[in-house]
């Protein structure tokens, strides 16, 4: 089966391929009130809203995580693709001789995980200069490396795919250490120590790929004040670790998110908290800005409106949208122009 994949599909066209429910919700019709189905459906290469409007009792049983054939037409909706599923069924072992994969159906970093996992544990050693600090992070590090590889950074804002969390703690990390060059007063140990631990805790908020949700702890604690415990326990495990350093770096975790408006606990109080809270919103955005872009497939060269941003984006001739690999002398920032069941 030769699979076309979500960012492909056109108007009208009749579509048969493998995809991930991400999530599925029962509906009511106008007017009606007949029961429909609602998915989010994706694949390495995006996602899409798909409608299931004759509802049959095994669909009943699709969950969010399912890897799923589909036979759908492609309609649109508010400027936008949406599928109108005729058929569908979980995969079997039979489809994978059809050329199914599950890496096909999860978002990934289009950097090497092991060599930006190096790159992170090589920065550690190289630029920070405080030996408990230093203790701190590998410790971190070697505790969590399993899931720090692999998680999302966020459910669905930015970096949300397999990699993404570690593509973007290396990115504000790597900055972290460009800033710090910038203004001779910074603590660069203290910098860099916020800028690989400042969401520590989303590993503990999220699940892993490939259906990226929130966790009971997530949920009722969230990540910041999970992060700061996390840091706060293994510190502990450390003979004489400097409560000075271990407050300094809890207030940078608990107030990278800037203001309370955004969740914030606290706000920045020292430089390094205030240089973390900028960079690590740059990149959320220029990561999201990004995927925008490539999402963008009218003829038009503005977006929809992007709620999260507020703004439509200007989608210029030259901004393709293509990803790039970096080189090796700059920092993890993705910066790049834009048949029957």
């Amino acid at each position: 089966m030769n699979q076309k994949f979500i960012r492909d599909f056109e108007p009208d066209e009749t579509v048969v391929t493998f995809a991930l429910i991400r999530g599925i919700w029962t509906r009511a019709k106008r007017g009606t009130g007949e029961e429909f189905l609602a998915l989010e459906l994706q694949d390495r290469t995006g996602t899409v809203e798909a409608k299931i409007w004759e509802v049959e009792d095994a669909m009943r049983e699709l969950r969010s995580g399912d890897y799923v054939k589909i036979k759908a037409r492609v309609d649109e909706y508010r400027g936008m693709p949406q599928l109108i599923i005729e058929k569908i069924r979980k995969v079997t072992d039979a489809d994978r001789q059809q050329g199914f994969e599950e890496s096909d159906c999860v978002p990934s970093t289009p950097y090497n995980i092991d060599e930006m996992w190096e790159r992170l544990r090589m920065l550690v050693n190289r630029e920070v200069n405080d030996p408990f600090v230093v203790q701190l992070l590998n410790n971190v590090l070697e505790r969590t490396g399993d899931r720090f590889k692999c998680f999302p950074a966020a459910q669905e804002i930015h970096h949300g795919y397999r990699g993404g969390f570690l593509e973007h703690v290396l990115s504000v990390t790597e900055n972290c250490v460009y800033f710090a060059g910038r203004y001779p007063e910074v603590d660069k140990s203290l910098l860099v120590a916020g800028g690989i631990l400042h969401d520590i805790g989303k590993l503990e908020e999220l699940t892993p790929a490939p259906a990226v949700e929130y966790t009971l702890q997530g949920r009722l604690v969230g990540h910041i004040i999970l992060g700061r415990d996390l840091v706060r326990a293994e510190a502990a495990k450390i003979a004489n670790f400097p409560q000075q350093t271990l407050l300094l770096i809890e207030h940078m975790i608990l107030s990278h998110q800037g203001d309370y408006d955004w969740g914030s606990p606290k706000r920045p109080k020292i430089l390094e908290a205030l240089i973390l809270h900028y960079l690590d919103d740059l990149d959320a955005k220029a990561n999201h800005f990004q995927s925008v872009l490539r999402a963008h497939r009218g003829p038009g060269v503005f977006t929809n409106y992007d709620r999260i941003l507020g703004r439509v984006l200007y989608k210029r001739p030259s901004a393709s949208g293509e990803r790039r690999e970096p080189r090796d002398d700059e920092a993890i920032v993705d910066v790049s122009p834009p048949g029957e069941l």
